[in-house]
């Protein structure tokens, strides 16, 4: 059986489920002398209920960027949505910016962009950006827009910023602060090879002590 129709199978069972537990609500009697505890297990496995039908809706929705993310590659050149990329990763670094303070600033008509898919660059950035905030309110910002005929994505934290030194190198393959801690050096080096295979411009602005601005400012589907 497949991931999909495991899936399928789930969320037809929760919603089957979903429809008993309605019909029992209904069927109840509101008198006074109604059993509190039954009414309370009710409650409870109805709350279940709905919480692991958005799981396994929310499981799908992964599974399917994970298959559509392993075809990365500039073979399948076409217009994208970048929203809709930054959407998708959001998804598949979910664990990491759960404990963070997120703030979103998307283009509501943003025109397609000239390439392949970008998850794994926005992918690379938000965790980047996640290891950078170890510490209290960190703040995520996300932003997409138009600037000078070029779109641009913004990837903005307020973690520990970045010494000039460690700035200059950060694209250098297998360079890395984090050795100790696993750091393998490759995120940002990927990025960066993806980024220039795509034509666009990665700029960095860093502070130490006040945060980061990751800007990747790429051409339109209608250019030339």
């Amino acid at each position: 059986m497949s991931y999909w129709q495991y899936l399928r199978g789930m969320i037809l069972a929760l919603s089957l489920m979903q429809d008993i537990i309605d019909d029992l609500q209904r069927a109840l009697p509101l008198a006074s002398t109604q059993p509190q505890a039954l009414l309370q297990g009710l409650e409870e496995l109805n709350y279940t209920s709905q919480s692991v039908q958005e799981s396994a809706q929310r499981i799908g929705c992964i599974i399917h960027d994970l298959k559509h993310f392993s075809r990365y590659g500039l073979s399948n050149v076409k217009p994208v949505a970048l929203n809709h990329i930054v959407e998708t990763a959001l998804r598949l670094t979910h664990n990491n910016v759960k404990r963070l303070q997120l703030q979103l600033s998307l283009h509501p008509q943003l025109p397609a962009i000239k390439g392949d898919e970008l998850q794994l660059v926005l992918i690379n950035l938000i965790q980047n950006a996640c290891l950078a905030m170890d510490k209290p309110h960190p703040l995520l910002t996300i932003e997409t827009g138009v600037e000078e005929g070029r779109v641009y994505l913004k990837v903005i934290d307020n973690g520990c910023g970045m010494q000039p030194h460690i700035q200059a190198r950060i694209r250098e393959p297998f360079f890395t602060t984090r050795r100790e801690q696993g750091g393998t050096g490759l995120g940002l080096s990927t990025t960066n090879k993806i980024l220039v295979e795509h034509g666009a411009q990665w700029l960095i602005h860093s502070q130490p002590n006040i945060g980061t601005e990751m800007k990747i400012l790429l051409g339109m589907c209608n250019e030339a």
